[in-house]
């Protein structure tokens, strides 16, 4: 999965595992992986957050840019995308590099 610290202080760049799209199933966003059968259920800032795991970005970059669009929320973004790296990397839906 990678180093958690590393997650934490947003040096980690996160991209997506191979084969897993984001399908809207029902109404509910969900990471799937067809070989596997694999669904991982996304909340909106999930979505978000992995679409912007393009294995060139940081975890801190990506925090910038999603702080950047929601003006007054900084701080719980800064907050959050680390957290849903780290979850999406346990899950299986992001691989984590250097």
């Amino acid at each position: 999965m990678g180093n958690a610290d590393s997650e934490m202080r947003g040096t980690a760049v996160p991209r997506p595992a191979r084969g897993y799209v984001l399908e809207e199933l029902d109404d509910e966003l969900v990471l799937f992986e067809p070989d596997s059968g694999r669904v991982v259920q996304a909340n909106v800032t999930a979505a978000l957050v992995w679409g912007l795991c393009d294995g060139r970005r940081s975890v801190a970059e990506i925090a910038d840019l999603l702080a950047a669009a929601y003006p007054g929320q900084e701080a719980g973004v800064r907050a959050d995308v680390p957290r849903i790296v780290a979850e999406l990397a346990v899950l299986g839906a992001l691989e984590i590099g250097a």
